[in-house]
């Protein structure tokens, strides 16, 4: 999984972006889009601090790490440290509620969802 400093990397890949019609040449650094991408900069070192990535991250049956949402369910214990890994929403002010949504939907676990 990658760090801050490696996503803030993978964004100055060339790619071509456009505000109000001004090329934008790096949006890590632009006023417009800089804290956004430190932002998820700070969700991706978060994986890998000692003090929130038991919570937050798992191993996949490949062996791979990955954070806990993303990895399926088996067991209702897994169920509910996915929910708990979404403690992840507190650093990005809630962006995680659809994703969240969508899981249990796919998961078919409406009846978990109090709104």
């Amino acid at each position: 999984m990658m760090n801050g400093k490696e996503y803030l990397e993978s964004l100055r890949d060339g790619r071509t972006v456009f505000l109000n019609g001004d090329k934008v040449d790096d949006v890590t650094t632009h006023p417009a889009y800089r804290n956004s991408a430190r932002s998820i900069a700070q969700l991706y070192d978060a994986l890998h601090d000692p003090d929130t990535a038991r919570i937050l991250t798992a191993k996949t049956d490949e062996g791979h790490t990955t954070h806990k949402f993303f990895k399926a369910s088996m067991n209702a214990t897994e169920l509910l440290e996915a929910r708990d890994a979404t403690q992840w929403s507190k650093l990005s002010y809630g962006s995680w509620v659809v994703p969240l949504i969508t899981k249990l939907h796919l998961q078919d676990h409406w009846d978990l969802i109090a709104i």
